[in-house]
């Protein structure tokens, strides 16, 4: 609640979650959502994934592979007949599935969230169309140990209805964690260091006559000691323009002469005025203008009257109401009402607020206006978009922000029309590898990729024979898979591929054989429900797209693939 505020609560606890897949890294990933109060959680898996048991002569025919991922799951655990018989029980004799004992197991965690299961025989007879009819009643689905041919068939009909898709993996000692979303907005992306918005360069007319009722040379040396720093500027700024015919400091050799002059000489002791020193600190803002970013220009040259219809996000309709504010306020945008602390006496930081706070009730108010004109311009009704979310949105105008992933498709195919663009950045991440280069993530990521390749081909995961003849065959063949991935990628020259990419690492994963570690799980369950958050409650920035984690060396890098 802390990281997310109420706004964020309660868009987690009004979301639906579907888990596809009840490996460990998937309930790590639920557990994660579960703690905080998500509203609801739907577990999917094959119906004959069932609960693991031995003992009393018992065998678990379900078992038809020397790599049994189930024993690794803390939220299924293995049930001893023996045990159970002997105790009299016969509630833990009763065959589950997966699917069911992790829906119980997660349900415990919190009381107000909902749990649910459900079965299918198999996910790869599973078409698109299949999963598209499925994952529409939910916020965000879960892709945990999916095989290739069932992920692909899922990133489309998670893509073609927008529904976020997270694709978590926990391979051997390997992790991967990739986001698919085909758009998704950020109205609270909480930046580090972000500037102020106190508009000293452009003063709207309550500052100003808040600023002209203070008169410096009638205070007492604790009086002028606690006035806020942003009237400092003011006087200091009025008093630069009087002296150069009204124009700002531009040049270096000005901006100095300004805090050095007018600011600082304004001080009658600086050592001992630290509302000066704030002053002198912050001087910058006096003379420099709180521009639109890039991104949120761009946002806003994308949208129009004609791009806005009845079925648009409230996000597109809130943007061309800023636009709209925008033109009719010569370039300014609403004020968000918010300023820092500073050294100040009680009284004039309050009254000072206040004037803050006024000015973006009246910005926020003729927002609403543009709103309304919009939203019935196009035949919606106006409490589409409702005042709590506009004041967030005014509150961020600086931070807005649209992202948009590749689709997993266009990643496996090396497709898409900004492929080129994407291999160029994948080639560049390439020249800062790591020490020792032959743990870079990016390798690892390859080689795992290469071996889901070899289970799409042979429907097995390599190292599935332990014989040292089969184990060579399986290795041989992932190098194959490797070369030609390498290849497509267009990372067939760089340098660290080419020097440190080896058969060590084919063989470390074919020994591997698709084994799950709780530990990497529960570390890629960590990410993943991390950024499920984000995607959640449209705060703060989710990677793009993929993160891979190493666990042999305990090393993570986000790449775009």
């Amino acid at each position: 609640l802390r990281l997310w505020g109420t706004n964020g609560q309660k868009k987690l606890s009004e979301s639906s979650i579907l888990l596809i897949g009840s490996s460990s890294v998937g309930t790590e990933t639920v557990k994660n959502l579960v703690l905080p109060g998500i509203g609801s959680f739907h577990v999917l898996d094959e119906a004959s994934n069932m609960q693991p048991t031995y003992g009393s002569g018992h065998k678990d025919t379900s078992v038809t592979t020397t790599s049994d991922n189930r024993t690794s799951n803390f939220f299924i655990p293995t049930v001893n007949i023996a045990e159970e018989e002997s105790a009299g029980s016969t509630s833990m004799l009763v065959d589950k599935s997966c699917a069911e004992v992790a829906c119980e197991l997660l349900e415990e965690l919190n009381d107000d969230v909902k749990g649910s299961f459900a079965t299918v025989p198999s996910f790869v007879d599973m078409t698109t169309g299949d999963f598209e009819s499925l994952v529409n009643d939910y916020s965000l689905v879960v892709a945990a140990d999916l095989p290739l041919p069932v992920l692909r068939n899922l990133g489309k009909a998670c893509w073609s209805k927008n529904v976020h898709l997270i694709s978590a993996k926990s391979y051997g000692f390997i992790g991967t964690c990739r986001i698919q979303t085909a758009r998704h907005d950020i109205v609270e992306s909480r930046p580090d260091g972000s500037v102020p918005d106190l508009r000293i360069w452009k003063p709207f007319p309550e500052l100003v006559e808040l600023c002209n009722k203070y008169d410096f040379s009638r205070m007492d040396d604790m009086e002028h000691s606690h006035v806020p720093y942003v009237i400092i500027l003011m006087k200091a700024m009025e008093q630069w323009k009087s002296d150069n015919n009204d124009a700002m400091p531009t040049t270096f050799a000005d901006k100095e002469k300004f805090k050095n002059e007018s600011v600082k000489a304004m001080s009658r002791n600086f050592a001992n005025e630290v509302n000066f020193e704030e002053a002198v600190r912050d001087a910058y803002l006096a003379y420099s203008a709180h521009d639109i970013p890039w991104e949120v220009q761009e946002l806003l040259d994308n949208v129009s009257s004609e791009s806005i219809s009845s079925s648009s996000r409230s996000f597109d309709v809130m943007l061309l109401a800023l636009k709209n504010f925008i033109a009719d306020h010569g370039g300014d945008v609403p004020l968000n009402g918010t300023i820092p602390d500073m050294t100040s006496a009680t009284d004039p930081y309050v009254a000072l607020q206040e004037v803050y706070h006024k000015k973006a009730a009246k910005d926020l108010a003729e927002m609403r206006t543009n709103v309304d004109s919009v939203l019935t311009a196009v035949g919606s009704a106006t409490y589409i978009v409702s005042d709590e979310e506009l004041s967030t949105f005014c509150k961020n105008i600086f931070n807005i922000q649209v992202l948009k992933t590749r689709n997993i498709e266009d990643e496996l195919t090396c497709s898409g029309t900004d492929y080129e663009e994407v291999k160029g950045e994948l080639i560049m991440s390439t020249m800062e590898p790591c020490d020792p280069p032959v743990h870079t993530p990016l390798l690892w990521f390859l080689v795992m990729r290469a071996c889901e390749q070899f289970q799409e081909k042979h429907g097995v995961y390599p190292g599935s024979d332990c014989r040292e003849l089969a184990l060579s065959s399986d290795v041989e063949e992932v190098m194959k898979h490797l070369e030609r991935l390498v290849s497509c990628m267009g990372l067939s020259e760089c340098d660290v591929v080419t020097s440190s990419l080896s058969k060590d690492h084919a063989i470390e994963m074919v020994r591997c054989f698709n084994a799950e570690l709780h530990n990497i799980a529960s570390v890629i369950g960590g990410v993943a429900s991390q950024e499920a958050v984000k995607l959640i409650t449209n705060q703060y920035v989710p990677f793009d797209n993929t993160y891979v984690f190493n666990g042999i060396a305990s090393i993570a890098a986000v790449y775009k693939f």
